[in-house]
């Protein structure tokens, strides 16, 4: 019985939605640990903090991936398999390539996917170090930044040629960001905004940014080992999965000895696991939520690679867009029904900027891709574009 295409994208959307209002959840939790933190008023310290630990989030980003290699060996036992996955091919490749291609990776191969597991640790403790100070949405949104980090990429090192509508996308997508950004900053409470909101909202935006580029290199290296070493899209994420555990738990020692600071910028450097383990086990919300995102991960990964593997990247395209509302509907619900500031969003005047920012991104993005014309033909000049 083969899954139903619509509900699997739903699927996508929906885990892929919850992945950053988990996390954004888990942040704004309070719980008693055993390292202290600053007051919000005055200069006293207390035990009772936030959870903000973008580190131990990615150790649940790497257990979530992890679960894809449970998923397909139990697929493969279930369904009485001999082979875990089939590979993705290269659309170049020719038929007779394709047969005599072997059907699953080499034990070199599976050891070199330690090199995007690296890439991806990295990248996913600099987007959860931002995610810290920059509303759930925005972060989101800053996903668009991808566009112009992978077109850089594809001019300077495979050597693209981009057309006149690729670079007014790109100038469309630069400037909904900063649309999205300037309304994110302007619509957060005056009474309780400080120098230091701004410092760190910056420095969240700049490691998200950070984080876009990290990621746009990460999935070239990916649709490498994908398309010419014949690993699965759901293995692939399992692997690093797995290797990112194993660089991950050296780590631990590491973050919990280093002296903790009072700059922003100590999140890269520091984390204390013992607190961790002490606010998991005095707030049982909090292990639910970490429960809740590790399954959520690791179904997203799953559902995601099916779709990219058996529908068509526009389908992908417009469920990122989704997925990119759904955070922000699932932010205003948890503001205004679950009644939980902290961790939801208020609409305000400033959120029409926002949202007019979010559709200038979805339309240049689209354009981008070729799946909507924009109405001055003469973009269009030096190239021909398919209507699909």
């Amino acid at each position: 019985m083969h899954p139903h295409p619509q509900a699997i994208a739903v699927v996508t959307l929906l885990t892929g939605a919850l992945n950053t209002i988990l996390m954004k959840m888990q942040f704004s939790v309070t719980s008693l640990g055993s390292e202290p933190c600053a007051m919000l008023h005055g200069n006293a310290t207390t035990l009772l903090c936030a959870f903000n630990k973008p580190w131990f989030g990615v150790l649940q980003v790497k257990l979530g991936m992890t679960l894809c290699l449970v998923y397909l060996f139990a697929r493969k036992k279930l369904l009485h398999r001999s082979f875990l996955e089939t590979p993705v091919h290269a659309a170049s490749m020719t038929v007779y390539d394709a047969l005599r291609a072997p059907e699953t990776p080499t034990c070199t191969t599976l050891l070199a996917t330690v090199v995007p597991a690296a890439l991806d640790l990295i990248q996913s403790v600099f987007s959860f170090i931002g995610l810290l100070w920059v509303p759930a949405s925005v972060y989101q949104m800053s996903g668009g930044s991808m566009l112009i980090f992978s077109a850089f990429l594809a001019v300077k090192f495979l050597h693209v040629r981009l057309f006149s509508y690729h670079y007014v996308s790109i100038a469309l997508v630069a400037l909904a960001l900063v649309f999205v950004s300037a309304a994110s900053y302007a619509q957060s409470p005056s009474t309780h905004k400080t120098a230091d909101d701004g410092v760190n909202m910056a420095i969240g935006l700049f490691f998200i940014l950070l984080s876009r580029f990290g990621y746009s290199v990460n999935i070239a290296i990916e649709e490498y080992f994908m398309t010419k070493l014949h690993v699965s899209p759901v293995l692939q994420a399992g692997m690093e999965g797995v290797w990112g555990l194993v660089l991950f738990v050296p780590l631990i020692p590491c973050l919990s000895y280093t002296p903790p600071g009072s700059s922003p910028l100590a999140k890269i450097w520091h984390e204390d696991f013992n607190d961790t383990w002490i606010k998991l086990r005095h707030s049982p919300s909090l292990v639910v939520l970490v429960v809740l995102y590790v399954l959520c991960v690791a179904t997203y990964n799953v559902a995601a690679n099916w779709v990219t593997k058996h529908m068509s990247s526009i389908v992908r395209s417009m469920i990122e867009n989704g997925r990119t509302l759904g955070v922000w509907l699932l932010g205003l619900g948890l503001y205004y029904v679950a009644n939980e500031p902290s961790m939801g969003e208020p609409w305000t005047s400033w959120s029409w900027l926002e949202l007019f920012g979010f559709g200038l991104l979805v339309y240049a993005t689209l354009a981008y891709k070729q799946v909507v014309r924009y109405p001055c033909q003469s973009v269009y000049r030096d190239g021909f574009v398919p209507i699909h």
